[in-house]
């Protein structure tokens, strides 16, 4: 049996051909669905406002915060700012039930202030004492659990031994 040969393609859509379908660009894409948006705009206007935040802190950050102490082993991490500004997170390795966070506070009058609290009625882990890591240190909890340190570092805080070369 023979087979009969195969018919031409057909024709490529001329520009008065409305029967093919129409390349669809993004905005036209952004058009058909916008009737359904409008109907949420509020949360949109918070999805997009949180997208838009995200990417200015992705670029921000980097150019604002210079890391100069990362500890791996101790889930440590210390930056700085131009001004000098530090800021320290850590996840705490002592803590038993779960890894939290802790946020570090610098106090020039470290041992006036946690008395001072402790006479107000703020319960403390532990009061002001020396660490290995050249700073004088107080820990509490907030009512959530969460750790917070009271510090006193001095040149340490900036320019510690272990700070990460440029």
């Amino acid at each position: 049996m023979r087979r009969a040969p195969s018919p031409p393609p057909p024709p490529p859509p001329s520009s008065t051909d409305r029967s093919a379908p129409a390349a669809r660009g993004d905005w036209h894409t952004v058009r058909t669905l916008l009737p359904y948006l409008l109907a949420y705009k509020g949360r949109v206007a918070l999805a997009l406002s949180c997208l838009i935040a995200a990417k200015v802190a992705n670029v921000g950050v980097p150019l604002v915060l210079k890391q100069i102490v990362d500890s791996p082993e101790t889930g440590y991490a210390r930056f700085e700012t131009a001004g000098g500004v530090t800021f320290s997170v850590q996840i705490d390795p002592e803590e038993k039930i779960i890894a939290t966070s802790a946020i570090y506070l610098e106090c020039d009058d470290l041992d006036e202030r946690v008395e001072k609290l402790a006479r107000s009625g703020i319960a403390f882990e532990h009061g002001p004492r020396n660490q290995p890591w050249m700073w004088r240190e107080a820990r509490l909890r907030d009512p959530d659990g969460n750790i917070i340190f009271f510090y006193k570092a001095g040149e340490s805080r900036r320019f510690p031994p272990w700070r990460m070369s440029s």
